[in-house]
């Protein structure tokens, strides 16, 4: 019920473990609530409802949840008056340390978070400068963190998990991303990539690649290298290429390769190259290089053709 006498206070939460799961708080108000708790425990104090922005419908199950803690100075009204047992929390007041308000450093300018370095692809350093009051910045008890930084010529997007997985889009665009675990993406349908620039990928340990039909293709004069072990698990896999060097084993399963290209035949012989489950190797002009054989006839001193036996 509304009473027309609506009071307002400023106070300290110190429960937030609501048994209805409703997102309800205990707030020591001043004024209102002795300071001590013995004369007034906790657990006496009335729950208070907490109001949220209009950007949650707080209804049918579409909703926000706060993000109050222990501690949070509030400031609401009591809508029963001086009865003052049916608190509702309108919003959240800034604590000081060292008469500095207590917000997340990052707002500040203060970049306290971890960030990795990639030597190898050369991931560049952060272009973090915030400077007050631009970056907008969530961050929660664990550590989980969001940066909506709008500092003029260092305007950023960043996400940070505690575990410091991460992903940060640059000023001039740029996204790096770093994940400290595994990391595993799925894709119902189709799925296009286009890179108008130059792509590096660098595998420290094995590549496997399965699919139905795998046709790479490699344009102008590059040399596609197959360098450590690559299996291929497809009806065929075909190389568009100038060139194809193959310096590690290579393993073909149910199918065949083909290159439409010179093979580096050195490169094959001394990688020892392996077709498995009877695949075969096509060279470019169709001839299979496990079956082709050849031959040559001459005339010996008494006018007769001879042919050779075929050697492969």
């Amino acid at each position: 019920m509304f009473n027309q006498d609506i009071r307002m206070f400023i106070g300290v939460v110190e429960a937030i473990d609501d048994p209805l799961s409703s997102g309800r708080v205990r707030v020591r108000c001043f004024g209102y609530h002795t300071e001590d708790v013995v004369s007034i425990n906790t657990s006496d104090l009335p729950w208070a409802q907490t109001a949220l922005p209009t950007t949650s419908a707080s209804s049918g199950g579409v909703s926000e949840t706060h993000a109050l803690e222990i501690g949070s100075w509030v400031m609401g009204v009591f809508t029963d008056g001086s009865d003052a047992q049916n608190p509702v929390v309108m919003c959240s007041l800034p604590g000081t340390t060292d008469d500095i308000p207590d917000w997340s450093p990052l707002t500040r300018g203060e970049d306290t978070t971890a960030r990795y370095i990639d030597d190898i692809i050369g991931t560049p350093q952060s272009p973090y400068q915030a400077t007050f009051p631009y970056n907008k910045v969530r961050q929660t008890t664990s550590g989980h963190v969001k940066e909506y930084d709008d500092t003029p010529g260092a305007e950023r997007i960043r996400e940070l998990h505690k575990s410091g997985t991460q992903y940060e889009v640059h000023p001039n665009g740029d996204e790096v991303k770093f994940v400290v675990g595994d990391s595993y993406r799925v894709v119902f349908k189709n799925d296009s990539i286009h890179v108008h620039g130059n792509v590096n990928i660098i595998v420290d340990g094995d590549a496997s690649v399965s699919c139905t039909n795998l046709d790479a293709t490699v344009t102008e004069n590059a040399t596609a290298v197959i360098g450590q072990q690559l299996n291929v698990t497809a009806q065929r896999a075909i190389l568009n290429s100038n060139a194809v060097e193959i310096n590690a084993p290579l393993t073909l399963v149910n199918g065949a390769l083909t290159v439409q290209g010179p093979i580096l035949a050195g490169s094959i012989a001394a990688g020892g190259a392996t077709i498995s489950d009877s695949g075969s190797i096509i060279s470019s002009s169709g001839v299979d290089l496990d079956s082709h054989t050849h031959s040559y006839t001459w005339t010996d001193s008494g006018g007769a053709a001879i042919t050779s036996p075929a050697n492969p």
